[in-house]
């Protein structure tokens, strides 16, 4: 009686499947960012980009620089004064992921500019300049006065980063060359430069 009476517990043993085996939840995915990317990569200050975004698999969706949350695809136009860089980060329980775009911005240095420049031969002179910009391209032209001199004539240039390198064509010849510091927020270029009376230095402001 006992020999049938364990092999009737063994019989429901092996049929009734483990409850502790039921209740396992299967691990999502990962979050998967499929794109993200700025377009273009390159403005000047005062223009626009737009961002762009594909995620699956994500619970939460964020981009930086004071975005915040995002739905898991779509896009969005920024216009940063600065270079920056966004990173989008897509969360779900398994962990997060990552990714960056980086716009680059250039000065606006666009617009009327005047100010001083001095050398050890002529002294203290006054120059001015109207620019034009496309791009990180500068063109226009300049004027330099010293006592009851003039002379005046283009200019060419270019933006790179924090730096400003032009030079000044006049008639018969005169050619100088200068290169200076962007500050105050692209409303200030202070350098150095050579012509052909010497070296001299230079600070101009944005009018």
């Amino acid at each position: 009686m006992k020999f049938y009476l364990s092999l009737s517990v063994l019989f429901i043993l092996i049929l009734v499947p483990s409850c502790s085996n039921s209740s396992t939840t299967p691990t999502p995915p990962a979050p998967t960012i499929n794109s993200f990317a700025v377009s273009p990569t390159s403005i000047v200050q005062g223009s626009g980009a737009t961002l762009s975004w594909s995620v699956s698999n994500a619970t939460s969706v964020q981009i930086d620089q004071g975005i915040g949350t995002i739905a898991q695809s779509g896009s969005k136009a920024v216009n940063p004064n600065i270079t920056t860089t966004y990173t989008l980060t897509a969360t779900n329980s398994t962990g997060s992921k990552t990714a960056a775009a980086a716009l680059n911005v250039i000065w606006n240095l666009a617009g009327n500019w005047a100010g001083t420049t001095h050398s050890s031969t002529n002294g203290t002179s006054q120059i001015a300049f109207s620019v034009s910009q496309t791009g990180d391209s500068l063109s226009g032209t300049w004027t330099l006065t010293h006592g009851s001199y003039h002379i005046g004539g283009s200019l060419t240039g270019s933006v790179s980063a924090n730096t400003l390198s032009a030079t000044l064509t006049g008639s018969s010849g005169y050619q100088a060359t200068f290169s200076g510091t962007i500050s105050n927020n692209g409303a200030q270029v202070d350098g150095s430069g050579t012509a052909p009376t010497g070296d001299y230095t230079f600070s101009i402001t944005k009018q």
